[in-house]
C-alpha cells in the first residue's frame, strides 16, 4: 500500500501528474454520489405523486358527475365546492412536485456536464504532468542509472 503522507512530489510535474489523477477521481465519484442522492429524490417525489394523481381523477369524476344534476341541494353545492377546493389543492402539489422534478433533472444534466468537463480536464492535467515527468526528468534519470549499472558490470568483470 502506498504511504499517502509520503507521495512522491520531488518534482513539479510529479505533483501536476498526481494531482490529475486526484482530480480525475474525485470529477467522478463526487458526481456519482450526487447522481444516486438526486435520483433518490426524485424518485421518493414519483412516489409521492402517483397517489395525488389517482385522488385528483376520483375528485374530477365526482365533480363530472355533480356536474350532470339538473337541481344539486344545497349539501351537494357545498361538498361540489369543498371537493373543488381539494382538486386545486392537490393540483398545487401535483405542480409543485413536478417543479420539483424538472429541476432535478436539470441539475442531473449540469451535473453530467461538470463530470465530463472535470474529467477531460484532469486527464489532461494528468498526462500532462506524467509526461513532463517522463521527458524531461525521468528519460535522464533512466540512462544515468543504466550508464552506472554498465560501470559496475565492466568493473566487475575486470
Amino acid at each position: 500500500m502506498v504511504d499517502l503522507t509520503n507521495l512522491p512530489t520531488d518534482s513539479l510535474y510529479k505533483f501536476l501528474a498526481l494531482a490529475g489523477v486526484v482530480l480525475f477521481l474525485a470529477s467522478y465519484t463526487i458526481p456519482s454520489l450526487l447522481l444516486a442522492k438526486t435520483q433518490e429524490a426524485a424518485d421518493q417525489l414519483l412516489v409521492e405523486v402517483a397517489p395525488l394523481n389517482v385522488e385528483a381523477a376520483l375528485i374530477r369524476e365526482e365533480l363530472e358527475r355533480a356536474e350532470r344534476l339538473e337541481t344539486p341541494s344545497s349539501e351537494q353545492v357545498e361538498r361540489i365546492r369543498q371537493r373543488s377546493y381539494e382538486l386545486r389543492k392537490l393540483s398545487s402539489a401535483i405542480d409543485a412536485r413536478k417543479e420539483i422534478l424538472i429541476r432535478k433533472s436539470r441539475m442531473l444534466r449540469g451535473l453530467a456536464v461538470a463530470t465530463l468537463v472535470g474529467g477531460i480536464f484532469s486527464m489532461v492535467v494528468m498526462w500532462t504532468g506524467f509526461g513532463l515527468w517522463y521527458f524531461k526528468l525521468q528519460r535522464y534519470q533512466d540512462m544515468l542509472l543504466k550508464s552506472q549499472a554498465e560501470a559496475v558490470v565492466t568493473s566487475a568483470t575486470e
